[in-house]
């Protein structure tokens, strides 16, 4: 059983992050999803099922943003200062 709620956890946060890098959804449609989903199982069976799966999808969404920010400033290190001042000035 526990074999089994990793894989899910793991092929949760995967789907998340693909959802987010590769269509137009919104991030936060798929954790709403989840909480929905996740209620009843946490009503009727426990909590311990569904904890690993929701904190491994707000771990996809951190490390996304973390990724794009760390795009961002890597980006803005290679231009230089006159490229920079010209992007302003648009």
């Amino acid at each position: 059983m526990g074999v089994l709620i990793i894989m899910i956890s793991v092929l949760l946060g995967l789907t998340e992050w693909y959802m987010i890098r590769y269509t137009k959804l919104n991030q936060w449609f798929f954790v709403i999803a989840l909480l929905v989903l996740a209620a009843p199982i946490t009503l009727f069976q426990g909590p311990h099922l569904v904890s690993l799966p929701i904190l491994l999808v707000f771990v996809a969404i951190l490390s996304c943003a973390f990724e794009d920010w760390l795009r961002g400033y890597l980006q803005s290190k290679k231009l230089s200062k006159e490229q920079r001042s010209k992007l302003k000035d648009l």
